[in-house]
């Protein structure tokens, strides 16, 4: 199908034109975005403004402004949800929403995109890119680490010096990552120990150092364990305390280790017994 590409809201009063679309069309599982479209996810692409065109149906848009400042267009005689608008994107792109577009489509998505508010139902299958958050313009998002990318963790890991005896590619659902898909140059995983995990395999490459992964990355698996239930996660550490202090961790006396952690081999022999020791709540 050639531009002009036609779409529209259920009930038709609401009628639009694309001339042409951006590349990044993703699937977004963010809270917001699954009840606005009342689905696991929703599916949108980038359009240029001046490349878009509402026939007709101005005076049946309502509009609503979310506690984040997206504005979320949809039609008021049938709900259909259209268009999203960010205050974060680039200036002069609406995002449409796919399923309303007509006929064959010059874009597929390319991503999902917050997994980490995911519903918990959900199901992925297929082998695109999965962030835990936005993947940015870059592809520079936290995302799950694929199976295939495990070698390059440990390649980094071992470079730094930190353990990779107890890791195989079986564990590499438990990592996040920061990267392009096949080349990721930052990582972390959570290892499920119950009610709390244990945070470990912080690793940025040495290039990619300076730009807060370490930070992003902390902070997603932070979110994502918290809405697991993990109570709070646990690390221990040779040579960051001082960040780990910075990102509300305290050190914490061995004694005070929950059975679960000592147990795993990362607290019974891979680690030294000078590393400190550092826990963090977490809320829910």
């Amino acid at each position: 199908m050639s531009a002009p590409w036609h779409g529209g809201c259920l009930c038709g009063a609401v009628r639009y034109e694309i001339d042409a679309f951006e590349p990044d069309a993703a699937h977004c599982h963010c809270s917001m975005c699954r009840k606005f479209h009342g689905a696991a996810f929703a599916t949108y692409a980038s359009v240029a403004r001046e490349r878009f065109r509402l026939v007709r149906g101005e005076d049946a848009l309502a509009r609503y402004t979310a506690p984040n400042g997206t504005v979320r267009t949809f039609c008021a005689r049938c709900g259909s949800s259209l268009f999203f608008a960010s205050p974060r994107a680039p200036a002069g792109v609406v995002e449409v929403a796919l399923g309303t577009v007509e006929g064959e489509l010059p874009v597929v998505p390319g991503a999902h995109i917050f997994v980490g508010s995911g519903a918990s139902w959900t199901r992925l299958h297929d082998d695109l890119p999965k962030y835990v958050q936005g993947r940015g313009r870059e592809g520079g998002g936290v995302r799950w680490l694929d199976p295939g990318e495990m070698p390059a963790v440990r390649r980094m890991l071992s470079l730094s010096g930190l353990p990779v005896d107890d890791l195989e590619d079986a564990h590499a659902p438990r990592f996040l990552c920061v990267g392009p898909p096949g080349r990721p140059n930052a990582a972390v995983a959570v290892e499920p120990l119950g009610a709390i995990g244990l945070l470990r395999s912080l690793v940025v490459d040495p290039a990619s150092r300076g730009q807060g992964l370490a930070r992003a990355l902390v902070t997603a698996a932070e979110e994502r364990a918290s809405a697991r239930g993990m109570s709070a996660l646990w690390l221990l550490t040779t040579t960051a305390e001082a960040f780990f202090r910075r990102e509300g961790y305290r050190r914490a006396d061995r004694a005070e280790a929950p059975d679960a952690l000592r147990a795993t081999r990362e607290f019974a022999a891979l680690c030294p017994a000078s590393a400190a020791l550092m826990v963090k709540p977490l809320g829910r």
